[in-house]
């Protein structure tokens, strides 16, 4: 929904911008919109699917996927390059005495060490890479169709 709304701003400024180019931007923009739409009725349809499952997340950067579709996402501060110290590990155990979840979302691969000593304690992990910044590689609504069959996979 956010990025539909910026996408409607966007085009709203170079329409003004750009008038003779309308008929166009108006054809491009509508298929936007559908593909957005698209998105977002995936992702109600994964709410349904994981209900209110507790749910790991290596970093604070889905809080607005959480807000939007009521998601229970407890955030670390974990980089996926990285792995975990001893302490860490100790709190992010007592966390799951007391919180018991089966997945983690990761922003990006983690470490084989990581992935062992996560599949020690049954939890299993998927990425999702939430698109905050300059995309290099690839487009925004294909990472995002991407991220949406990685959620696909998590199961009660």
């Amino acid at each position: 929904e956010l990025a539909a709304q910026h996408a409607n701003s966007i085009f709203l400024a170079m329409k003004k911008r750009w008038p003779e180019h309308t008929d166009s931007m108006q054809n491009n923009h509508a298929l936007l919109q559908k593909d957005l739409k698209e998105l977002h009725d995936a992702m109600l349809e994964i709410k349904k699917q994981i209900g209110n499952i507790p749910l790991l997340a290596s970093h604070p950067v889905y809080q607005y996927a959480t807000r939007a579709y009521n998601l229970n996402i407890h955030s670390l501060h974990w980089e996926p390059d990285a792995t975990p110290d001893a302490n860490e590990w100790q709190t992010f155990d007592m966390f799951l005495s007391n919180n018991p979840t089966k997945w983690m979302i990761w922003e990006d691969t983690p470490t084989k060490e990581t992935q062992a000593k996560l599949s020690q304690r049954n939890i299993e992990w998927i990425v999702f890479r939430p698109q905050g910044g300059a995309i290099k590689n690839d487009d925004f609504l294909s990472i995002m169709r991407a991220n949406i069959e990685a959620l696909k996979s998590i199961k009660p």
